[in-house]
C-alpha cells in the first residue's frame, strides 16, 4: 500500500510541475505589422520575426507572424541592450 502512495504522490508532484504555465508575460495585442518586424502589446513595441515560435494560429506575413489586434496571448522576451525586446514565443490564448 505505502508502494501505491509513494507512487501516486510522486506522479501528482511531477504532473504539478509539468502543468505550470510555459509564458512568463501575457498581454492584448493592439497591433501587428510584419512588414516592421514590430508587434504592440499593451501599450509596449516588440520585435518579433519568423524564428519567433508560435503555439496556436497565427497568420504568416511577409517578414513574421501577424497576430490579429484584440488577441489575448502569453509570450516570453528575451532583451538586447538597444534593441526592442524579442519575442521570442507566443502563445494564442482564449
Amino acid at each position: 500500500m505505502r508502494y501505491i502512495l509513494s507512487n501516486l504522490m510522486a506522479f501528482l508532484f511531477i504532473t504539478n510541475i509539468f502543468a505550470g504555465d510555459i509564458y512568463v508575460y501575457t498581454g492584448i495585442t493592439q497591433e501587428s505589422d510584419s512588414g516592421e518586424n514590430m508587434i504592440l502589446i499593451n501599450g509596449q513595441r516588440y520585435s518579433i520575426n519568423f524564428n519567433t515560435v508560435i503555439h496556436g494560429a497565427a497568420v504568416g506575413g511577409e517578414t513574421g507572424p501577424i497576430i490579429n489586434a484584440g488577441q489575448k496571448i502569453g509570450f516570453n522576451i528575451e532583451q538586447d541592450d538597444d534593441e526592442l525586446p524579442h519575442i521570442t514565443e507566443i502563445w494564442v490564448l482564449n
